[in-house]
């Protein structure tokens, strides 16, 4: 790897001279440099990744939240966690070799057409005929909330190849945060 496409280190210690709390997470978490009075580098990390950990953010943690949250307000939670631990795998799977991080083979498709059985009957015995409308909307938020938690997930590896894990998971939830606290204003 070339020195000018390394993220650089993390410091431990609060830097000296650096009062605002920002400032000093910001140099601590290797996102900038500073040059001198008042001067700032970004480091690659801050130059690279910020819309697309954004993006992450929103699919994992704000999109996968408020789907999740919706839909089980809607369902009984012991089927909406099926349908969400059933369907993670299954999702990982799918997005990991549609975006080759992940190699399709006999085996992988004959577990997924078994977790696929396997979620088919264990919702057919959950809900034995009484889901309502509601409940058939909750079920696809909470399908759809997994997905996005998955799709970021997969869209994520790259990113967590060059990157310190716990700095862009940290942006991550963040920018997931804050916009699930816009939402709910």
């Amino acid at each position: 790897m070339r020195l000018s496409q390394h993220f650089g280190a993390t410091l431990r210690e609060a830097p000296t001279g650096a009062e605002a709390i920002s400032h000093q997470l910001l140099l601590r978490a290797g996102y900038i440099r500073q040059l001198g009075q008042g001067l700032f580098s970004y480091l690659p990390l801050a130059k690279r990744a910020p819309l697309r950990v954004c993006v992450i953010g929103l699919f994992t943690g704000t999109v996968c939240t408020a789907a999740l949250f919706w839909g089980v307000v809607r369902l009984p939670t012991g089927l909406a966690a099926i349908v969400n631990n059933g369907l993670m795998p299954i999702g990982l799977m799918v997005f990991g070799v549609l975006f080759g991080e992940e190699t399709l083979s006999r085996r992988r498709v004959a577990g997924v057409a078994l977790g696929v059985a396997g979620l088919t009957l264990l919702f057919a015995r959950r809900s034995e005929g009484s889901l309502d409308a509601g409940a058939v909307a909750g079920l696809a938020a909470v399908a759809f909330g997994t997905l996005a938690y998955c799709l970021g997930s997969v869209w994520n590896r790259p990113l967590l190849r060059q990157a310190q894990p716990l700095a862009v998971g940290g942006l991550q939830m963040l920018v997931g945060g804050l916009l699930l606290l816009l939402l709910s204003a």
